[in-house]
């Protein structure tokens, strides 16, 4: 019994012990590193290099370690890039008016640095590695644009300068203006390039006058549309709440009705308000003292007599007037 106990326990052990190999047991492919990222410690300065193994005991831990693996050689980045002129901007050009370039970057990341770039993205994701590079990118091709190439003053021959200078100086640029995030820049392909006609350009330039003032004409429009539309939803608020009082009054008090359908009638109209038991006490009279009364008022009418020449009669007219 002694000894099936024991055999129990070190089968337990070895069991135990090899899922502990399992879990602290972390290997890394062709041309990939892994940054570690420890919970407590932060992201470490130590990365896995590729195709290679060690283990890491923390990760029995659950949720203290987070691996973040990357392919470091020969990735590709394509965007497409436009550049406003000046003038643009105040006429409200479209980007037909614009420089266009849609290059191909191809790039390799170094094993070293790698910590350091994981910490400078927007989030610990090496999915926005890409937005990173891009926005560094379109920073540096502004100024390369603006100040380097001057390119708004070069537009008789700005396609053949910017071929030139991509195909030439443009990736020692890049490489030095990434160096210290460890992004090395092997190639740089032109997929497009587009400069606006410089002739067409100038005479919208001449005629920028003529296109403010449409675009002022426009904004006064729109702001006028815009008040507009805030005045009648004012208004409209105002009659729903007005009218929303009304239904409660005559919820409250169904006389209001009948007001409010008097109150509707032409205003050469005249009429009386009489007590709502009115005609419900007038129902009441009894009919006998209703004939009486209309006997007396028969009574009551004056005689008229009417005199007739030609003879001695004499009648009484009593048709009521």
């Amino acid at each position: 019994m002694y000894q099936l106990k024991k055999r129990i326990t070190i089968f337990l052990l070895l069991l135990l012990l090899s899922y502990a190999l399992y879990r602290a047991f972390i290997k890394t492919g062709y041309e990939q590193a892994i940054v570690i990222e420890d919970i407590y410690w932060g992201v470490e300065k130590k990365v896995i290099p590729p195709e290679s193994f060690t283990f890491l005991f923390r990760r029995l831990i659950p949720e203290r370690i987070k691996l973040h693996p990357i392919y470091i050689k020969s990735r590709y980045l394509n965007f497409i890039y436009y550049y406003s002129l000046p003038p643009n901007e105040i006429l409200g050009l479209d980007d037909s008016f614009s420089i266009k370039l849609d290059l191909v970057y191809v790039y390799d990341l170094d094993i070293h640095k790698l910590p350091d770039i994981f910490v400078r993205l927007e989030q610990r994701d090496w999915k926005y590695l890409n937005s990173y590079i891009e926005i560094k990118l379109k920073d540096l091709l502004y100024q390369t644009l603006q100040e380097k190439l001057k390119i708004e003053n070069n537009l008789v021959n700005g396609e053949e300068l910017l071929k030139g200078y991509i195909n030439n100086g443009f990736l020692n640029h890049v490489n030095q203006y990434f160096q210290n995030d460890g992004i090395y820049f092997k190639k740089i392909y032109i997929q497009d390039l587009y400069v606006p006609d410089s002739e067409q350009y100038n005479l919208i330039l001449r005629q920028s006058n003529r296109y403010l003032e449409k675009k002022l004409e426009r904004s006064a429009l729109i702001d006028e549309a815009k008040a507009k539309k805030e005045s009648q939803w004012i208004l409209f608020q105002f009659e729903k709440e007005k009218l929303e009082n009304l239904a409660k009054m005559i919820r409250d008090y169904p006389e209001v009705l009948d007001y409010l359908k008097i109150e509707k009638l032409s205003s050469q109209a005249k009429f009386i308000y009489l007590p709502s038991d009115y005609f419900y006490f007038q129902n009441q009279i009894p009919s006998q003292l209703s004939v009486d009364s209309k006997k007396k008022q028969i009574e009551s009418i004056p005689e008229i007599k009417i005199a007739n020449p030609s003879s001695d009669t004499k009648f009484i007219d009593k048709t009521p007037p």
